[in-house]
């Protein structure tokens, strides 16, 4: 009984279990069925032992041709094992265009964590250019008082007649301006028009 040799919709029928948990099986190197699987090309069968050892199925002599009279039987299995080769075949182009549009997806996402990273350095520069203005700004600012200040104290260190002519100066000059004023509502349209027209 050794010697002989079970596909896996056979075996997976005389074990009682669903064909797809033998084939996961017969693929992981790591199972307790693994050791029975004898492959012949391109398929693969189970050893009758496995059963017994695997399982602890003892199948009698009177029923190790249950197999070979369930003809139907193996040939609905073998129907629904290439349903399922095909359904896996169908599948793979799907999970191949699945596997394009994610890349295409990494792809765009890889293209816009760039264009955020640029635009994170665009905005750092700037934060350091503008930085810059408002230090030299303060530097301006603080220069512009220490001037005023210089000019306050060196016109307070002024003897007071040289205070008063300073102020003089200017109260003059706001007469001057005034008397033109005063002149102007004395002339005539035309005089002013032609005031007007020299001053231009």
């Amino acid at each position: 009984m050794e010697d002989v040799l079970f596909t896996i919709p056979e075996f997976a029928n005389l074990a009682g279990i669903k064909k797809q948990g033998i084939y996961e099986q017969v693929k992981n190197s790591n199972s307790k069925l693994f050791p029975f699987v004898v492959l012949k090309g391109k398929k693969a069968y189970i050893k009758f032992e496995a059963l017994e050892k695997v399982y602890g199925i003892t199948v009698k002599q009177g029923q190790e041709t249950q197999g070979e009279r369930q003809d139907s039987q193996e040939q609905k299995q073998e129907k629904q094992a290439k349903n399922q080769d095909r359904q896996g075949e169908s599948q793979e182009p799907k999970q191949e265009r699945q596997g394009a549009s994610q890349g295409q997806e990494q792809g765009i996402i890889e293209f816009l964590q760039e264009q955020i990273r640029s635009k994170d350095r665009q905005i750092e520069e700037r934060d350091k250019q503008l930085t810059g203005l408002l230090q030299m700004l303060a530097f301006e600012r603080q220069a512009h008082q220490k001037t005023l200040l210089e000019l306050e104290e060196a016109r307070e260190k002024l003897p007071p007649e040289a205070q008063e002519q300073e102020q003089k100066p200017i109260e003059e000059d706001k007469g001057q301006e005034e008397a033109p004023a005063e002149e102007q509502k004395d002339l005539s349209w035309w005089q002013k028009f032609i005031k007007w027209w020299r001053s231009e």
